[in-house]
């Protein structure tokens, strides 16, 4: 498999890491993110995620999504690209507040006025890409975020799990 790091622009895999071959791809987005919720902290980078399916459409078929302050611990990475997901664009790990308890209604979905669902977190994601743009994820994410800016907390980890609903392995 190939890392690629996604970054701003301008941004520099560094010479001590040269030897990893590390890849560097710039996101540009063209304004497709306007609207959308940002908080004083952040930018649409938050939303940079979304929108890998549509960058690598031609060069992979699954990409495993890792936020920068992920610690990978152990090897055995190739075999999550084996990982059966049953038909779903997307696996991911459940959001640390429903670890301990699964039935917990999540805040962002009780403010949404959705009923109790598994919650993701979006900072590890195994997406399959085919079927995240046959199901228009990137599409309905954008949409949705528009008509709820209002209500919106928790960037695109939020839009994924309410355009979903439980509908991801």
């Amino acid at each position: 498999f190939d890392i690629v790091v996604c970054a701003p622009e301008g941004m520099k895999v560094p010479d001590t890491l040269s030897d990893l071959k590390i890849r560097l791809a710039t996101i540009a987005t063209n304004g497709m993110f306007d609207g959308l919720y940002i908080d004083e902290r952040r930018t649409e980078a938050v939303y940079h995620r979304l929108v890998l399916p549509e960058v690598f459409a031609d060069e992979y078929e699954r990409l495993l999504y890792l936020d920068a302050d992920i610690f990978i611990h152990g090897g055995g990475l190739v075999s999550l690209f084996d990982v059966n997901l049953g038909g779903h664009a997307l696996a991911a790990v459940r959001d640390n507040q429903q670890w301990t308890k699964p039935g917990r209604h999540m805040a962002d979905f009780a403010n949404m006025g959705i009923g109790p669902e598994k919650y993701f977190n979006s900072g590890v994601l195994l997406i399959d890409i085919a079927t995240f743009r046959r199901q228009k994820i990137l599409e309905r994410c954008i949409a949705y975020g528009r008509e709820n800016n209002d209500k919106l907390r928790q960037h695109d980890q939020e839009l994924l799990n309410c355009v979903l609903k439980g509908n991801w392995a």
